[in-house]
């Protein structure tokens, strides 16, 4: 098993009322997930009674895009900050997909030829190997061939080396400072992890007065080198106990849960049942005390509390006011730091996808909300139920931003969904694996198990409920199978 280090998947546990929602709605402000114009308080919560009644029904995934050491900075085209936010996106999907397929150990030229195809197949403009004039007092001095000009605004330097030093951001800082281009993403396919550096010039280049080595100490060569974004999907969970069986589900898709706990409440019924159903899934606990800015707060009983319960020293628990957003970044930095990048399969081996949620849509059928551990999973590809022994086909695929956004392919460590093009609900469970249907059909297919915890849920509710009127029995069936899939 290898780890995809720029993936981090986690949960928010909470008793009801402590904070999770709007704790989340800071998270989507720093990482610049949604536009401020179209913020709103409980934005993950999407149900009207969620809403009306102030607390969260459903589990809500949602992908986030993290900068930890540059703050707010988030892939929508409004934030300016982030230089080319959305053709960095798009490139930095093709650089992981030549390094999924490819791997290490190859020279750089091989990696070249293959972003060639892969810029092709993105509708990426690309120039390789062009000579751009270094200037110098007005004057050329000399010729710079980077191995890509992208769109004619992103320089892109390859290297296959064990790590990138300063040497080599050094020299694309140079360059940069010599031609017209502000930005280059250094790129090295030679470490264990895929390196990835955004090289930011423009402060030299309007101030020739300004001497290199006051550049370093001043403005800073590392000062301007973007690091690697972290990809953060978070699962909100539901905090009733009533609910109880949302969070189960969602433990079993991530690897680390922050443990909220309200500081004028303290430690409840419901941050001990969360607990326990997170310990019993081995997740890392990231314990944190919301609502400190309230002046019946009582921080200190509350983080005598948590000590005891977590075996930790009170100085390691986060303390936050989710409202204010105070201590927030704090807390999400610990998240990239101490929830574990999840372990995962290559994409060559066969997928083993499991579901954790589910919906309906009237057009492509239940889209199935999963976690892939293992292969990958692309539109138009067979897909194979292991527990219902249902068929069906990948109508589309991709993530949550929190709207469904369509992605050509989803990897191993990935939360998205994949929308099956089955019209009967029973055939897609919660807890099922997802494999694809040529796997199936080989002579291997006893060895492909399922992932473990999957069994029915037992009802809770029984009733004998008539439509008024005979001719609409079978509406009001489906309609109830339809809501089975999310309640």
């Amino acid at each position: 098993m290898v780890e995809n280090n720029s993936l981090r998947n986690f949960c928010i546990l909470a008793h009801i009322d402590h904070g999770k929602s709007t704790l989340a709605d800071r998270f989507l402000e720093i990482t610049g997930t949604i536009e401020r114009r179209k913020m709103r308080e409980q934005f993950l919560d999407q149900m009207d009674l969620e809403r009306e009644k102030g607390i969260t029904i459903k589990m809500q995934p949602v992908r986030m895009i993290y900068h930890p050491d540059r703050g707010n900075r988030g892939t929508n085209a409004e934030n300016a900050e982030l230089l080319y936010s959305d053709l960095t996106y798009k490139i930095r999907g093709v650089l992981f997909e030549v390094r999924k397929k490819l791997g290490l150990g190859h020279k750089e030229q091989v990696y070249q030829n293959a972003l060639e195809i892969e810029f092709k197949r993105a509708n990426i403009d690309f120039e390789s190997k062009k000579n751009i004039s270094l200037i110098y007092e007005g004057k050329s001095i000399g010729v710079y061939q980077p191995d890509f000009i992208l769109e004619d605004k992103i320089l892109l330097e390859l290297k296959a080396l064990p790590e990138i030093g300063r040497p080599q951001i050094e020299q694309a800082w140079a360059y940069l400072k010599g031609c017209e281009y502000k930005l280059a993403l250094l790129v090295n396919f030679g470490s264990k992890d895929l390196e990835i550096k955004r090289i930011v010039y423009d402060i030299a280049r309007d101030s020739s007065a300004v001497s290199a080595s006051s550049l370093r100490v001043s403005a800073g060569v590392c000062d301007q080198v973007e690091n690697d974004e972290y990809i953060l999907n978070l699962i909100d969970t539901p905090g009733h106990a009533d609910f109880s069986y949302e969070v189960s589900r969602a433990l079993v898709a991530v690897e680390g849960a922050i443990l909220l706990v309200d500081a004028t409440q303290g430690v409840q019924a419901q941050t001990l049942a969360n607990l326990h159903l997170a310990q019993k899934e081995e997740l890392v606990i990231i314990p944190a005390i919301n609502k400190i800015d309230l002046p019946s707060a009582d921080i200190k009983k509350t983080e005598e509390e948590l000590s005891e319960l977590l075996s930790v020293r009170q100085e390691d628990i986060f303390k936050v006011s989710a409202k204010t957003g105070e201590g927030v970044e704090e807390l999400l930095r610990a998240v990239v730091k101490k929830v574990p990048a999840p372990k995962v399969g290559t994409s060559e081996q066969v997928l083993r996808a499991l579901i954790f949620d589910s919906s309906y849509d009237p057009y492509q059928g239940v889209v199935a909300h999963v976690r892939i551990f293992e292969g990958s999973l692309a539109q138009k590809e067979k897909l194979f139920f292991l527990a219902s022994g249902a068929g069906g086909e990948a109508q589309e695929v991709g993530f949550f931003l929190p709207e469904r956004t369509a992605k050509k392919e989803l990897t191993a460590g990935e939360i998205g969904y994949v929308a099956t093009g089955i019209k009967e609900p029973e055939k897609v469970r919660v807890g099922d694996t997802i494999t694809k249907s040529e796997a199936r059909s080989t002579k291997s297919e006893i060895k492909i198990k399922a992932l473990a915890g999957y069994k029915e849920p037992m009802p809770v509710v029984f009733a004998s409920i008539f439509p008024e009127n005979q001719d609409d029995y079978e509406i009001l069936r489906e309609s109830l199978k339809k809501l089975k899939l999310n309640d």
